[in-house]
């Protein structure tokens, strides 16, 4: 479990050693039916693989499921945290939290665009282990290269491999980058990094996940403006 995926809590530690005791109890159960069929009929022995093959597909239909079951659940949940919290650096700072569950990252960086492309842009990272920074002014020209290869997608996109010249958001595996999108234009990017684990590689669903999270965290940010800026109106 650590080699693929980090740490596991003890629940779903009890949940796996019930269905692995199953599985063993199965297993047991189709080797005295297979070395009964062959002592009763040596030329009926391969009907003994019908039970292990479907068994196999069950599992991983069943896998599959809970794991998309989880995923869905973890959005829904997010959702709710996102409005829950209209003030954009509180927003921003548990967008990076969830997303760091959500796709099983290690660091994930969200870039809230300026008004142009060479301006002051603002940069959260959230960390599974160190510091996290809200807001941060930071210089970038997002129409030049690195930056314009990983801020200037219109889509979602995978990163397989790092990407060089990058100090403030770099990684050493690979990466997902989805863009805010909210009302018609792009208001930034967040970019999750380095998934958790020796072997583990980011998948399509990682993507999807992070491009609804990010779709999500944009429709916060423009309600906390919204809500900034009636405020401002109220003081004056």
């Amino acid at each position: 479990i650590k080699a693929s995926g980090g740490t596991e809590p003890w629940q779903e530690s009890l949940r796996t050693l019930g269905i692995t005791s199953l599985g063993a109890l199965m297993n047991a159960l189709l080797a005295m039916f297979a070395v009964t069929m062959i002592e009763a009929d040596r030329g009926a022995g391969w009907l003994g693989l019908a039970p292990p093959i479907f068994l196999y597909l069950a599992y991983r239909g069943y896998t599959s499921q809970r794991a998309d079951k989880e995923r869905v659940t973890k959005l829904f949940e997010a959702t709710q945290a996102l409005h829950r919290t209209p003030q954009v650096e509180k927003a921003l700072e548990k967008a990076g939290e969830i997303a760091l569950d959500l796709v099983q990252a290690t660091t994930v960086h969200i870039l809230v665009f300026g008004q142009e492309v060479h301006d002051i842009h603002y940069l959260t990272t959230v960390q599974r282990e160190g510091p996290s920074s809200v807001m941060t002014p930071v210089i970038l020209d997002l129409g030049q290269p690195p930056y314009s290869g990983v801020f200037g997608h219109l889509e979602p996109i995978r990163f397989p491999a790092p990407i060089g010249g990058l100090p403030l958001v770099g990684w050493g595996h690979d990466a997902l980058a989805a863009p805010l999108n909210g009302e018609g234009e792009r208001r930034g990017v967040i970019l999750a990094t380095d998934r958790v684990g020796d072997v583990s590689n980011f998948d399509e669903r990682d993507l999807q996940m992070l491009s609804t999270l990010g779709s999500q965290l944009a429709v916060s940010l423009i309600n906390g403006r919204l809500i900034e800026t009636l405020a401002e109106v109220d003081v004056l």
